[in-house]
C-alpha cells in the first residue's frame, strides 16, 4: 500500500510539474459537474466534440459512454496525462468514438468541431477563439471567459462561489 501510495504521489508531483511549464495549469473537472457540462454543450448525433486540455479524459470517456454515435477527441499536451487517458480509455474497453491525441491545442485543427469544452485560462481561449469563423460551433468554458466574444448563457455549477469563477460555465455560439 505505501508503494502504490508513493507512486501515485510520485505521478501527481510530476504532472504538476509538467504543467507549471504550459500555459495552463492541470487542475481536475469534479466529476459532479460532467451532467451539467453534457447538458451545457446540447450534444446531438453526428456531433465531434473536442476536450481540450483533456487530463486524465474522464470528461471525454463519460459522454462517449452516453453518446456512442457522437466523436470525442481529448487533446492533452502533459505526456503523464495523455498516458493516463489512454490507459483509462484501455481500460473502459477502447470506446470506438474517442480519441486522445498528444499535441498543442493552439496547433490543433478544430475545424471539424462542433462542440467544444475546456477549462483553460481566459487568455488561452480568447488566442483560440477571438477570431474564429467558424459556424455552429459551441463552446463551453468552465471559469474563464472568451473576450471579443458573446457570451450565450452563463450557468452555475455550484452554489458556493470561488474567487476566478470556477463555479461557472460560460456558453458560446459562433
Amino acid at each position: 500500500a505505501l508503494l502504490l501510495a508513493l507512486i501515485g504521489f510520485s505521478i501527481r508531483f510530476g504532472i504538476l510539474a509538467i504543467s507549471r511549464g504550459y500555459d495552463v495549469p492541470f487542475v481536475r473537472t469534479p466529476r459532479t459537474y460532467f451532467p451539467v457540462i453534457e447538458e451545457a454543450l446540447r450534444i446531438v448525433p453526428g456531433d465531434v466534440v473536442y476536450d481540450l486540455g483533456s487530463g486524465e479524459g474522464k470528461l471525454a470517456l463519460y459522454l462517449a459512454r452516453k453518446h456512442p454515435d457522437v466523436r470525442f477527441i481529448g487533446i492533452e499536451r502533459n505526456l503523464l496525462l495523455f498516458t493516463q487517458a489512454l490507459l483509462r480509455a484501455w481500460w473502459a474497453g477502447n470506446p470506438r468514438n474517442v480519441t486522445f491525441r498528444r499535441e498543442n491545442f493552439y496547433m490543433t485543427d478544430l475545424s471539424d468541431a462542433s462542440r467544444i469544452y475546456a477549462y483553460l485560462l481566459s487568455s488561452v481561449m480568447t488566442k483560440l477563439f477571438a477570431d474564429k469563423k467558424q459556424s455552429r460551433l459551441r463552446i463551453v468554458s468552465r471559469a474563464f471567459k472568451i473576450n471579443g466574444r458573446k457570451l450565450l448563457e452563463t450557468i452555475e455549477l455550484a452554489k458556493e462561489k470561488s474567487h476566478h469563477g470556477e463555479h461557472e460555465l460560460h456558453v458560446y455560439e459562433l
